[in-house]
C-alpha cells in the first residue's frame, strides 16, 4: 500500500497574493527545515514518500536539500496545476493513500501510523480519514488553538480502493461532498501554522495551550 503526502512547497498559482513577492519562497523554505521536515523525521512510522510540488521558482540549492532528506520525497517542478501532478506522479496498480500536508505544516509522530493502520480496515470503498480537531498553532502569539472540524480538512487522507483519486483533488473543503465514508479519528493530531507570509489561515478557536512550545512538544527538537 502506497502513501502519498502531497506537499505543496512552491505550486504553480498566478493568482496567489504572495506569487510575485521574492521574500516569500525562502520564509518557506525555512519553515519547511524548521517544522514540516522534522514532524517527518520524528514519524513512528517512514512508510510513506511526500510529493514536494514546485514551479521554476525553486532554487538549485532548495532541489538539492529536497534530494537529501532522510525519508522519501519526490520532487515535482512544472508549470502546472498540481492537482494534474498529482495524477501524474503516482502509481495505480494497487490500493493507495493520498495525504495533504503543506509545507508550512507539522503532524504529530503517530499521524502516518494511526492513518495506515485505519486505512488496512478499508476493503472496498473509497473513503476519506481525517482529523477530528483541527490545531492551529500562531507563531506569532505562542498560542495553541483548537476546534472541532466538520468540512474536509487541509490534513485529509483518501483512502484510494478505486484507484481514482480525481474527486479528491479539488478544493479540501468540498471533497467531503464526494465521498460517503469520512472516518475521523481523535487521536489524529496535526498543526496548521500561523505565520506572517501566510494570508489565509487565521488565529481562531479557543485557546488551550499559552506559550506553547511547539518543537519541545511536538518535535521533540
Amino acid at each position: 500500500m502506497k502513501h502519498y503526502l502531497i506537499t505543496r512547497f512552491c505550486a504553480y498559482w498566478p493568482g496567489n497574493k504572495s506569487y510575485d513577492d521574492p521574500s516569500w519562497l525562502n520564509h518557506r523554505f525555512e519553515l519547511y527545515k524548521k517544522y514540516n521536515q522534522k514532524s517527518l523525521e520524528n514519524q513512528k512510522n517512514k512508510n510513506f514518500e511526500q510529493l514536494i510540488i514546485c514551479d521554476d521558482r525553486i532554487t538549485d540549492d532548495m532541489l538539492s536539500y529536497f534530494s537529501n532528506l532522510d525519508y522519501k520525497t519526490k520532487i515535482i517542478v512544472e508549470n502546472e496545476h498540481w492537482y494534474t501532478l498529482v495524477l501524474k506522479n503516482i502509481e495505480y496498480d494497487e490500493k493507495f493513500l493520498l495525504t495533504r500536508f503543506d509545507s508550512d505544516d507539522v503532524i504529530d509522530s503517530n499521524f502516518i501510523n494511526l492513518i495506515q493502520m485505519s486505512a488496512r480496515k478499508i476493503n472496498s470503498e473509497d473513503a476519506l480519514i481525517d482529523i477530528a480537531h483541527l490545531r492551529r498553532y500562531s507563531l506569532n502569539n505562542k498560542n495553541l488553538y483548537q476546534h472541532k472540524y466538520r468540512g474536509t480538512s487541509m490534513f485529509a487522507t483518501l483512502v484510494c480502493n478505486s484507484l481514482d483519486p480525481s474527486k479528491f483533488l479539488v478544493n479540501h473543503i468540498r471533497a467531503k461532498d464526494n465521498y460517503k465514508n469520512i472516518i475521523r479519528i481523535l487521536d489524529l493530531k496535526a498543526y496548521l501554522l500561523i505565520h506572517k507570509k501566510n494570508h489565509y489561515s487565521k488565529e481562531k478557536g479557543t485557546v488551550v495551550r499559552k506559550n506553547f512550545n511547539i518543537d519541545k512538544k511536538i518535535l521533540k527538537s
